[in-house]
């Protein structure tokens, strides 16, 4: 390969290769994701892939020409924070702000059938000060006040555990959802010793409904049907955050978006929250389970009257989902 007057051998030729196809795979995914459908393909598929080839290149170039794996692992750590969302947590370390803190809890239990067998072992385990939970259904919802002892418990619209008076719930009416296909929105006003905050809970409309039709006999009208879905999940995602913001109160936001970070329409509605696992999490982040694909859909969000102390997934108690377990501090 020549550059200029540049000639450049195997191994500085491939290494240059590898950093410019991983730059070009987040690029793709940054500026494509939930904005076009084939980009929207690309953002619930499984991440991994696309280090396999750049992984590969890299030993071929270790082979030919070791002194170029600088520019190798250059192009693995794109892949790795560009396009896998890992996380380094250096964020944690920074000295802890005044104030008051709070574990906040947010998990998809599908259902929570399985789930409600092991939530004692799971509150033990992590000690939640507020639990925020999506697909709540009404089998768990008849005994959650009898496995959270010392919480107060709200079932009226989702499912929420607080040991936190709820002074309040408004559930955002299903009428402004109906032509978009809206899930569960839902504010809660918490008195906390450090003043009262506002938490919303939500649970957004899935990119399945689009990316299902790429399957069967049909697959040619899957490219319309996901941009519609775009669309769709645009204008919830708008809706929920104008929600959120009628609130005047100390802001957080939990739950299953199912939006990844990297997500325009993330970017667009949410971008301007404090992301709690890209603030101080450690890791890929990962909470969505589907097979060989893994996702961090699941989020926890603050306004900036919230500084985030800590964040970690929890183990797998029995859904399809992982929980995030998020210490923010409420501030002085």
């Amino acid at each position: 390969m020549r550059i200029g007057t540049r000639r450049l051998t195997a191994g500085p030729a491939l290494a240059v290769f590898s950093l410019a196809l991983a730059l070009t795979i987040a690029a793709t995914f940054a500026l494509l994701g939930d904005r076009v459908w084939i980009g929207t393909i690309l953002l619930y598929t499984g991440r991994w892939v696309w280090l396999v080839p750049i992984v590969a290149l890299g030993v071929i170039v270790g082979i030919a020409d070791w002194k170029w794996l600088g520019v190798q692992a250059a192009a693995i750590w794109v892949v790795l924070v560009g396009v896998m969302g890992l996380e380094t947590g250096w964020h944690s370390l920074m000295p802890k702000p005044g104030g008051m803190p709070i574990r906040v809890a947010t998990y998809n239990v599908e259902g929570g059938d399985r789930v409600a067998l092991r939530m004692r072992e799971f509150v033990d385990a992590h000690r939640p000060d507020i639990i925020a939970i999506q697909e709540c259904g009404e089998p768990l919802q008849r005994t959650l006040a009898s496995l959270l002892e010392g919480y107060q418990v709200d079932v009226s619209a989702g499912c929420v555990a607080s040991r936190y008076p709820i002074d309040t719930v408004r559930a955002m009416p299903q009428s402004q959802f109906n032509r978009v296909g809206g899930l569960i929105v839902t504010t809660y006003i918490l008195r906390t010793p450090a003043g009262r905050m506002a938490l919303t809970n939500l649970h957004l409309e899935t990119p399945r409904k689009g990316l299902e039709w790429l399957q069967g006999d049909q697959i040619g009208s899957a490219p319309a049907r996901i941009a519609r879905n775009i669309t769709r999940r645009e204008t919830e995602s708008r809706l929920a955050r104008r929600w959120v913001d009628s609130a005047s109160l100390p802001r957080l936001v939990t739950g299953d978006f199912n939006l990844p970070a990297d997500s325009r329409i993330f970017r667009t509605s949410w971008g301007d929250l404090t992301n709690a696992w890209s603030a101080a999490g450690r890791g890929f982040g990962y909470t969505r389970l589907a097979g060989w694909i893994r996702a961090r859909i699941d989020h926890v969000l603050v306004d900036d009257r919230f500084a985030v102390t800590g964040a970690e997934v929890g183990a797998d108690y029995g859904s399809d989902h992982l929980p995030l377990i998020v210490e923010v501090v409420l501030r002085r």
